[in-house]
Protein backbone atom coordinates (compact mmCIF):
# COMPACT_ATOMS: atom_id res chain seq x y z
CA UNK A 1 0.00 0.00 0.00
CA UNK A 2 3.06 2.31 -0.10
CA UNK A 3 5.11 4.05 2.96
CA UNK A 4 3.18 5.18 5.80
CA UNK A 5 2.19 9.00 6.13
CA UNK A 6 0.97 9.16 8.91
CA UNK A 7 0.03 6.74 12.33
CA UNK A 8 -2.32 6.89 15.21
CA UNK A 9 -3.03 4.60 18.33
CA UNK A 10 -6.05 3.25 19.72
CA UNK A 11 -7.22 3.85 23.32
CA UNK A 12 -7.36 0.31 23.74
CA UNK A 13 -3.60 0.22 22.52
CA UNK A 14 -4.06 -3.41 20.45
CA UNK A 15 -4.91 -1.23 17.09
CA UNK A 16 -3.17 1.36 15.02
CA UNK A 17 -4.53 3.18 12.22
CA UNK A 18 -1.90 4.17 9.12
CA UNK A 19 -2.34 6.29 6.38
CA UNK A 20 -0.23 5.36 3.50
CA UNK A 21 1.57 7.55 1.03
CA UNK A 22 -0.92 6.28 -1.89
CA UNK A 23 -4.20 7.14 0.29
CA UNK A 24 -5.12 3.75 1.54
CA UNK A 25 -6.23 4.22 5.30
CA UNK A 26 -5.77 0.60 7.26
CA UNK A 27 -6.55 -0.61 10.65
CA UNK A 28 -3.88 -3.28 12.19
CA UNK A 29 -4.46 -5.24 15.29
CA UNK A 30 -1.18 -5.00 16.87
CA UNK A 31 -1.57 -8.54 18.78
CA UNK A 32 -2.08 -10.77 15.33
CA UNK A 33 -0.20 -8.53 13.24
CA UNK A 34 -3.19 -8.42 10.55
CA UNK A 35 -5.30 -5.96 9.08
CA UNK A 36 -8.83 -5.86 10.23
CA UNK A 37 -9.98 -2.74 8.76
CA UNK A 38 -9.49 -0.83 5.11
CA UNK A 39 -10.99 2.45 3.95
CA UNK A 40 -10.55 4.24 0.37
CA UNK A 41 -9.17 7.16 -0.60
CA UNK A 42 -11.01 10.13 -0.87
CA UNK A 43 -9.04 13.12 -2.11
CA UNK A 44 -8.58 14.51 -5.81
CA UNK A 45 -5.59 13.55 -8.09
CA UNK A 46 -2.59 15.14 -6.78
CA UNK A 47 -1.67 15.41 -10.64
CA UNK A 48 -4.49 17.47 -11.32
CA UNK A 49 -4.99 20.09 -7.91
CA UNK A 50 -1.26 20.21 -7.22
CA UNK A 51 -1.53 18.85 -3.76
CA UNK A 52 1.41 16.66 -3.96
CA UNK A 53 3.00 18.02 -1.54
CA UNK A 54 0.15 18.96 1.23
CA UNK A 55 0.38 16.30 4.25
CA UNK A 56 -2.09 13.74 4.87
CA UNK A 57 -2.67 12.13 8.60
CA UNK A 58 -5.33 9.83 10.57
CA UNK A 59 -6.95 10.53 13.65
CA UNK A 60 -8.71 7.89 15.98
CA UNK A 61 -11.98 9.29 18.12
CA UNK A 62 -11.53 8.85 21.89
CA UNK A 63 -14.68 5.92 21.55
CA UNK A 64 -12.48 3.95 19.39
CA UNK A 65 -15.54 3.78 16.80
CA UNK A 66 -14.48 6.65 14.53
CA UNK A 67 -11.81 7.74 12.20
CA UNK A 68 -10.92 10.98 10.82
CA UNK A 69 -9.06 10.65 7.71
CA UNK A 70 -7.62 13.40 5.19
CA UNK A 71 -4.80 14.15 2.92
CA UNK A 72 -4.12 16.23 -0.72
CA UNK A 73 -7.53 17.72 -0.53
CA UNK A 74 -10.28 20.11 0.98
CA UNK A 75 -12.01 17.17 2.54
CA UNK A 76 -11.72 15.59 5.84
CA UNK A 77 -13.83 12.06 6.29
CA UNK A 78 -15.48 10.81 9.38
CA UNK A 79 -15.59 6.57 9.29
CA UNK A 80 -17.19 4.21 11.49
CA UNK A 81 -15.14 1.40 12.59
CA UNK A 82 -18.10 -0.82 13.72
CA UNK A 83 -19.13 -1.42 9.10
CA UNK A 84 -16.62 0.63 7.52
CA UNK A 85 -19.11 2.79 7.04
CA UNK A 86 -18.82 6.71 5.82
CA UNK A 87 -20.36 9.32 8.15
CA UNK A 88 -19.99 12.40 6.93
CA UNK A 89 -17.49 14.56 5.26
CA UNK A 90 -16.35 18.10 6.04
CA UNK A 91 -15.54 20.16 2.89
CA UNK A 92 -13.30 22.97 2.52
CA UNK A 93 -13.47 25.01 -0.53
CA UNK A 94 -9.62 27.49 0.73
CA UNK A 95 -6.99 25.00 -0.23
CA UNK A 96 -6.07 21.76 1.07
CA UNK A 97 -6.69 20.33 4.33
CA UNK A 98 -3.51 20.61 6.19
CA UNK A 99 -3.89 19.16 9.56
CA UNK A 100 -7.35 17.67 11.53
CA UNK A 101 -7.47 16.96 14.91
CA UNK A 102 -10.30 15.26 17.14
CA UNK A 103 -11.60 16.47 20.65
CA UNK A 104 -10.77 14.35 23.54
CA UNK A 105 -14.33 14.15 24.15
CA UNK A 106 -14.97 13.38 20.31
CA UNK A 107 -17.35 16.01 20.09
CA UNK A 108 -15.31 18.40 18.02
CA UNK A 109 -13.15 18.65 14.91
CA UNK A 110 -10.17 21.20 13.96
CA UNK A 111 -8.92 21.54 10.56
CA UNK A 112 -6.65 23.61 9.17
CA UNK A 113 -5.73 24.42 5.33
CA UNK A 114 -3.38 26.01 3.02
CA UNK A 115 -5.22 29.23 3.51
CA UNK A 116 -4.05 29.57 7.26
CA UNK A 117 -7.70 29.57 8.47
CA UNK A 118 -8.41 27.38 11.71
CA UNK A 119 -11.93 25.84 11.31
CA UNK A 120 -13.94 24.19 14.54
CA UNK A 121 -16.52 21.91 13.16
CA UNK A 122 -19.38 19.47 15.28
CA UNK A 123 -19.09 15.74 14.86
CA UNK A 124 -21.69 15.38 12.58
CA UNK A 125 -19.83 17.92 10.02
CA UNK A 126 -21.54 20.79 11.17
CA UNK A 127 -19.10 24.54 10.32
CA UNK A 128 -19.28 25.97 14.41
CA UNK A 129 -16.65 28.77 14.10
CA UNK A 130 -13.60 30.12 12.01
CA UNK A 131 -10.33 31.00 13.82
CA UNK A 132 -8.10 33.37 11.39
CA UNK A 133 -5.20 35.60 12.07
CA UNK A 134 -3.41 37.32 9.71
CA UNK A 135 -4.09 33.92 7.50
CA UNK A 136 -0.67 32.60 8.48
CA UNK A 137 -1.66 29.58 11.42
CA UNK A 138 0.91 27.24 10.60
CA UNK A 139 0.00 24.81 13.24
CA UNK A 140 -2.66 23.93 16.09
CA UNK A 141 -3.85 22.08 19.03
CA UNK A 142 -6.90 21.18 20.69
CA UNK A 143 -6.63 21.57 24.77
CA UNK A 144 -9.06 20.35 27.36
CA UNK A 145 -11.20 18.74 25.27
CA UNK A 146 -11.99 21.34 22.73
CA UNK A 147 -12.69 23.94 25.27
CA UNK A 148 -9.00 25.92 24.54
CA UNK A 149 -7.60 26.22 21.08
CA UNK A 150 -4.11 26.71 20.64
CA UNK A 151 -2.37 28.28 17.35
CA UNK A 152 1.04 28.92 16.36
CA UNK A 153 2.27 30.97 12.94
CA UNK A 154 5.74 32.64 12.59
CA UNK A 155 4.53 35.92 12.48
CA UNK A 156 2.17 36.01 15.23
CA UNK A 157 3.24 33.32 17.85
CA UNK A 158 1.80 31.24 19.91
CA UNK A 159 -2.12 32.36 21.13
CA UNK A 160 -4.92 30.41 23.00
CA UNK A 161 -8.31 30.69 22.08
CA UNK A 162 -11.41 29.92 23.38
CA UNK A 163 -13.21 26.79 21.58
CA UNK A 164 -16.64 28.19 22.33
CA UNK A 165 -16.49 31.78 21.58
CA UNK A 166 -13.59 32.09 19.58
CA UNK A 167 -11.69 35.15 22.02
CA UNK A 168 -8.44 34.95 22.08
CA UNK A 169 -7.40 34.57 25.74
CA UNK A 170 -3.57 34.59 25.41
CA UNK A 171 -0.46 35.18 23.44
CA UNK A 172 3.01 34.97 23.11
CA UNK A 173 5.72 35.93 20.78
CA UNK A 174 8.16 33.79 19.44
CA UNK A 175 12.27 34.09 20.59
CA UNK A 176 13.04 32.88 17.28
CA UNK A 177 10.06 33.62 14.42
CA UNK A 178 12.55 33.94 11.70
CA UNK A 179 13.89 30.48 12.30
CA UNK A 180 13.39 28.39 9.14
CA UNK A 181 12.61 24.91 11.27
CA UNK A 182 8.97 23.65 11.44
CA UNK A 183 6.53 24.81 14.13
CA UNK A 184 4.41 22.45 15.46
CA UNK A 185 1.79 22.10 18.51
CA UNK A 186 1.00 18.51 20.42
CA UNK A 187 -1.57 18.36 23.26
CA UNK A 188 -1.23 15.74 25.70
CA UNK A 189 -3.83 12.92 25.46
CA UNK A 190 -5.55 14.59 28.76
CA UNK A 191 -5.42 17.98 27.25
CA UNK A 192 -3.56 19.50 29.85
CA UNK A 193 0.00 20.08 28.49
CA UNK A 194 0.89 21.51 25.13
CA UNK A 195 4.03 20.56 23.47
CA UNK A 196 5.64 23.61 21.31
CA UNK A 197 7.94 22.79 18.85
CA UNK A 198 9.54 25.87 16.51
CA UNK A 199 12.42 26.06 14.90
CA UNK A 200 15.54 23.53 17.37
CA UNK A 201 13.26 25.16 20.86
CA UNK A 202 11.04 22.37 22.23
CA UNK A 203 8.74 23.37 25.32
CA UNK A 204 6.09 22.03 27.28
CA UNK A 205 3.58 23.98 28.92
CA UNK A 206 0.82 23.62 31.67
CA UNK A 207 -2.57 24.33 30.13
CA UNK A 208 -4.98 22.58 33.38
CA UNK A 209 -5.30 26.05 35.60
CA UNK A 210 -7.18 29.34 34.49
CA UNK A 211 -3.31 30.91 33.63
CA UNK A 212 -0.86 29.25 31.30
CA UNK A 213 3.15 28.30 32.40
CA UNK A 214 5.70 26.62 30.98
CA UNK A 215 6.91 23.92 32.30
CA UNK A 216 10.05 23.38 30.96
CA UNK A 217 12.36 23.80 27.84
CA UNK A 218 13.55 20.92 26.23
CA UNK A 219 16.99 23.03 25.53
CA UNK A 220 18.42 23.22 21.89
CA UNK A 221 16.40 20.17 20.16
CA UNK A 222 18.60 19.09 17.61
CA UNK A 223 17.75 21.02 14.69
CA UNK A 224 15.35 19.61 11.87
CA UNK A 225 12.80 18.01 15.06
CA UNK A 226 9.45 17.61 13.95
CA UNK A 227 6.13 15.94 14.65
CA UNK A 228 6.10 16.15 18.89
CA UNK A 229 4.34 13.63 20.67
CA UNK A 230 3.11 13.67 24.37
CA UNK A 231 2.90 10.47 26.55
CA UNK A 232 -1.17 10.72 28.72
CA UNK A 233 1.02 11.81 31.79
CA UNK A 234 3.04 14.55 29.48
CA UNK A 235 6.10 12.21 31.11
CA UNK A 236 7.13 11.46 28.06
CA UNK A 237 8.02 13.58 24.86
CA UNK A 238 8.73 12.08 21.33
CA UNK A 239 9.73 13.50 17.69
CA UNK A 240 11.53 12.82 14.63
CA UNK A 241 14.89 13.86 14.22
CA UNK A 242 15.59 13.99 10.43
CA UNK A 243 13.72 11.11 8.41
CA UNK A 244 15.08 8.15 9.86
CA UNK A 245 15.19 8.53 13.73
CA UNK A 246 12.61 8.30 16.62
CA UNK A 247 14.55 10.78 19.65
CA UNK A 248 12.69 10.28 23.38
CA UNK A 249 13.27 13.07 26.19
CA UNK A 250 11.89 12.99 29.56
CA UNK A 251 9.54 15.79 29.44
CA UNK A 252 10.37 17.52 32.76
CA UNK A 253 14.36 17.62 32.43
CA UNK A 254 14.72 17.18 28.79
CA UNK A 255 17.01 14.31 28.86
CA UNK A 256 17.35 12.31 25.97
CA UNK A 257 16.34 9.18 27.05
CA UNK A 258 16.67 6.75 23.59
CA UNK A 259 17.21 7.24 20.42
CA UNK A 260 15.85 5.01 17.23
CA UNK A 261 15.82 4.35 13.70
CA UNK A 262 12.05 4.32 12.39
CA UNK A 263 12.58 3.71 9.15
CA UNK A 264 11.81 6.43 5.76
CA UNK A 265 9.47 8.29 5.94
CA UNK A 266 9.84 8.73 9.79
CA UNK A 267 6.30 8.87 11.77
CA UNK A 268 6.00 8.46 15.59
CA UNK A 269 2.87 7.97 18.54
CA UNK A 270 2.60 7.21 21.43
CA UNK A 271 -0.04 5.01 23.23
CA UNK A 272 -0.17 2.87 26.34
CA UNK A 273 2.34 0.26 25.14
CA UNK A 274 5.48 2.65 24.75
CA UNK A 275 6.54 4.55 21.56
CA UNK A 276 5.61 3.67 17.60
CA UNK A 277 6.77 4.09 14.44
CA UNK A 278 5.29 3.72 11.38
CA UNK A 279 7.34 0.75 10.67
CA UNK A 280 5.90 -1.45 13.78
CA UNK A 281 9.22 -0.34 15.82
CA UNK A 282 9.15 1.02 19.18
CA UNK A 283 10.18 1.21 22.70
Amino acid sequence: AGPVGALAVFPSGDLIAVRTQDGASIVWDLRFGVAVRSFPSYWASATTTGFIRVPMGVEVFSSGDRLLTWGRGPTVTIWGMSSDTHICSLNWTWGAIVQAEVSSRGDRVVTNSQSGRAVIWSATCAMVREIAELGAIAHFAMLRGGELLATLSRYAGLAVWSGITGEKLFEKGLRYWFHPGPLVLTASPCGCYLGVNYGDVGEVWNMSGPTFSRNISLASLPRGTRGLVMSSGADIVAGCLGDEHVVVWDASTGVELDRFDSGAPCVAAIGPGGVMTGFGRGR
